[in-house]
C-alpha cells in the first residue's frame, strides 16, 4: 500500500516546484487555499488541499482552496494556494462593478484596482451583462444574478479575465434576487416572482440538467397573492434568513417576514416578523455584523414609514428599528456599517435624487451629509481597508470615501463606463 503520509509530501513538493519555477502567477484576486477564512495560507492548509486533490479519507473540504466549486482540487488550484502562502494573500485587492446604463437598455460590468483607485477595464461590450444584475461571490467565483428580463444565474471566472464558468435558468418569469453558496454542491436563490425558494447546484454540468436540486414551499409566508416576494438573504449557523417584501400590486400588505430555512432539512423552521414593512436592499444580502442581522427595511416609497432594524441572532429578538426615516428625511435605500458608532446611508428624496449621510448605529442619530441632495447613488459599500465606496451613477464612476472621516479621497471617481450599479469586493 501506498503511505499516504508520503504522497502528500510529494504532491506538496510538485506544488512547490511549479510554483517557484513557472513564470511569475497573477496575482490572485482571492486568497486561494485560506481555509479558516484569516487572510493567509498555512502549511496544514496546503496539505488538506493536498488530501482534498486526491481524495483521501477523512479530508475535511475547503470552499477556499476549490475555487470553480467543481468539488475537486487540481494542480492549478494547489499552486495558486501556495502561492499566497509564499508571497500572502492579496487582500481586497479589485472591486467589482455591475454597470447598468441609465436607460436599461445596456448591460455590462467593470472592474478596478482599489490599491491604485483606477479602472482595469470599464463595462463595455467584451464584458457583457444583463440590464438588470447583481453580483454575488463565492469561493473566488463571481455569481451573476440576472434578475428582471434575465431570470438566469451566470458564473464568472475573475482569475480568467471573468469567462463565463456556466449560465443556468431559473425559470420563467421567476426574477432571482439573491444567492447564497453553502458549498460546491448545494446554493440558493431567492425568486421574487415565485412562492418557492430554489435550491441549486453551483457546479452544474454543462447542460444544465442537474442545476434545479430542489424547490421550497415559502407561500405559507405569502399574503393573498400567494406570492411572498422572496428578496435578500443571509447563512447564519446553518441557518438561511429570507426576507420576505408581501407586496400586493407593489403596495406593502403588512409588515416584513424573516423566513427561517434550516439547511439540513431544506424545511422553513420559524420565521420572525419585522417592525416595518418591505425589506429593500437591491444591491445586497442582509447584513451580519457581531451576532445581529441588520434588514433595511423603505416601507411605502415616498413615506416616512419604516427604517434600519436590528434582529439579535442570540435570542431570535428584534432590538426595533435603530435608525427611522423620520430621522432620515426620507426613504432609506441603502446602508453601510463601519464601527459600533460610525455608518452611512443613502436616502431617497421626493424629487426621486439622493443624498448620502453618516449615522451613528448605536443610538440613531444622523450626522453629516456626505454627498448633497440630487445625486444617484445606488449602491455603497465598505471595504477592509476602511474605504467606503459609492457607486455614483450620475457620475458614472465609483467614488472613494475614508470610512472613519466621511472625507473624500484622493483618486476618486474610478471611472466604470457605463452607470455603476453595484460594488462587490473580492477577495
Amino acid at each position: 500500500m501506498v503511505d499516504a503520509l508520503a504522497i502528500r509530501q510529494h504532491t506538496l513538493a510538485l506544488a512547490l516546484a511549479v510554483t517557484v519555477l513557472s513564470a511569475p502567477i497573477a496575482e490572485a484576486q482571492v486568497c486561494t487555499g485560506d481555509c479558516n477564512g484569516d487572510e493567509r495560507v498555512e502549511i496544514w492548509e496546503i496539505v488538506r488541499g493536498v488530501g482534498i486533490a486526491m481524495n483521501l479519507p477523512d479530508t475535511d473540504s475547503c470552499s477556499a482552496v476549490d475555487r470553480n466549486l467543481d468539488d475537486s482540487v487540481t494542480i492549478d488550484e494547489l499552486t495558486l494556494s501556495v502561492n499566497d502562502s509564499l508571497h500572502g494573500c492579496p487582500g481586497q485587492s479589485m472591486a467589482f462593478a455591475t454597470a447598468i446604463a441609465a436607460d436599461f437598455t445596456t448591460g455590462g460590468f467593470a472592474s478596478a484596482d482599489i490599491a491604485g483607485r483606477a479602472p482595469l477595464f470599464v463595462a463595455d461590450a467584451a464584458h457583457p451583462a444583463t440590464t438588470d444584475s447583481v453580483p454575488r461571490a463565492a469561493a473566488g467565483i463571481v455569481l451573476l444574478v440576472n434578475r428582471f428580463g434575465g431570470d438566469s444565474i451566470t458564473a464568472r471566472d475573475p482569475r480568467n479575465d471573468y469567462a463565463v464558468l456556466w449560465e443556468c435558468s431559473t425559470g420563467a418569469d421567476s426574477n432571482p434576487q439573491d444567492v447564497v453558496v453553502i458549498n460546491a454542491n448545494k446554493a440558493y436563490a431567492s425568486l421574487y416572482g415565485s412562492s418557492d425558494l430554489l435550491v441549486f447546484d453551483p457546479s452544474p454540468a454543462a447542460d444544465c440538467s442537474d442545476f434545479e436540486v430542489d424547490r421550497i414551499d415559502l407561500s405559507s409566508l405569502a399574503d393573498k397573492d400567494g406570492i411572498p416576494e422572496m428578496t435578500q438573504m443571509a447563512l447564519v449557523d446553518g441557518s438561511l434568513y429570507v426576507a420576505l417584501q408581501k407586496l400586493t400590486n407593489f403596495v406593502p400588505s403588512g409588515p416584513g417576514v424573516l423566513a427561517i430555512i434550516d439547511t439540513g432539512l431544506d424545511e422553513v423552521v420559524d420565521s420572525i416578523t419585522l417592525q416595518a414593512s418591505n425589506p429593500f436592499g437591491a444591491t445586497k444580502g442582509l447584513l451580519v455584523r457581531d451576532g445581529a442581522l441588520y434588514v433595511s427595511q423603505i416601507g411605502s416609497f415616498g413615506q416616512a414609514d419604516a427604517g434600519l432594524e436590528r434582529i439579535d441572532l442570540g435570542t431570535g429578538h428584534s432590538d426595533g428599528l435603530i435608525l427611522d426615516e423620520q430621522a432620515l428625511g426620507g426613504d432609506l435605500n441603502d446602508f453601510a456599517i463601519f464601527s459600533a458608532t460610525i455608518a452611512y446611508a443613502t436616502v431617497g428624496l421626493a424629487d426621486f435624487t439622493n443624498t448620502l449621510v453618516a449615522f451613528d448605529p448605536s443610538n440613531g442619530t444622523v450626522g453629516d451629509t456626505i454627498i448633497p441632495a440630487g445625486a444617484s447613488i445606488s449602491d455603497i459599500e465598505i471595504n477592509d481597508r476602511g474605504e467606503l465606496y459609492v457607486a455614483d451613477r450620475g457620475a458614472a464612476a465609483l467614488r472613494v470615501f475614508d470610512a472613519s472621516t466621511g472625507a473624500e479621497l484622493a483618486g476618486s471617481g474610478i471611472d466604470t463606463g457605463l452607470p455603476p450599479f453595484e460594488v462587490l469586493f473580492l477577495r
